[in-house]
């Protein structure tokens, strides 16, 4: 423990841990992501239900001293206290806060409902440094159409994907460097399945 004086000059604790970002979440406020190339991080607090769904046992916990002395819990965890998690979870991250369901589990498997109430809104931004790798199109496509579009392959590999989607698409052309090349898929694909 540290200490600092009050406004009274009285000597009172400190904690040398900051506590973590997940500290302070209330049911229904809004989330802010900071993107980064190699790092992503909670700009505001997060529910600490994505903590713990985003954790995974680290190999040989059950025998190291400080699991069995009580001082660690045996989880290795992909968020840090400070709020840091790689890049590559972010639509993991995304899912689970749009959906409150863990896309990593199966529907019928425990741990698959991770929250019980997602935010009101997600908002993301970037680094000064970081915006040439940032880009909005990628970061939906990631979360709806090309979900969408995975799950409207039927078993034979059949694109069955509604026409409306490519419509809104379409209106996304003049600023999404994305939306021409996935247009041309889309018009690849279809002229495949009906040949």
């Amino acid at each position: 423990m540290k200490y600092e004086r009050d406004k009274f000059g009285k000597l009172k604790k400190r904690p040398v841990i900051e506590p973590p970002k997940s500290t302070g979440w209330v049911t229904g406020a809004h989330v802010q992501i900071q993107f980064g190339r190699t790092k992503c991080k909670f700009v505001t607090a997060y529910p600490p239900q994505l903590n713990k769904a985003l954790s995974v046992p680290h190999p040989g916990f059950q025998f190291t001293t400080a699991y069995k002395n009580g001082y660690w819990d045996g989880l290795h965890h992909f968020i840090t206290r400070a709020g840091f998690f790689p890049t590559g979870l972010l639509p993991v991250v995304q899912h689970i806060l749009k959906t409150g369901k863990n896309p990593l589990i199966e529907e019928d498997k425990k741990g698959h409902n991770v929250l019980p109430n997602t935010p009101i809104r997600v908002q993301y931004k970037h680094r000064k440094e970081d915006a040439e790798f940032f880009n909005n199109a990628l970061k939906d496509a990631f979360t709806t159409e090309l979900k969408v579009a995975m799950d409207s392959l039927n078993d034979e590999g059949v694109f069955i994907l509604p026409a409306e989607l490519f419509v809104d698409w379409a209106t996304f052309r003049p600023t999404s460097s994305l939306s021409y090349p996935l247009l041309q898929l889309a018009r690849n694909l279809h002229q495949k399945t009906n040949a």
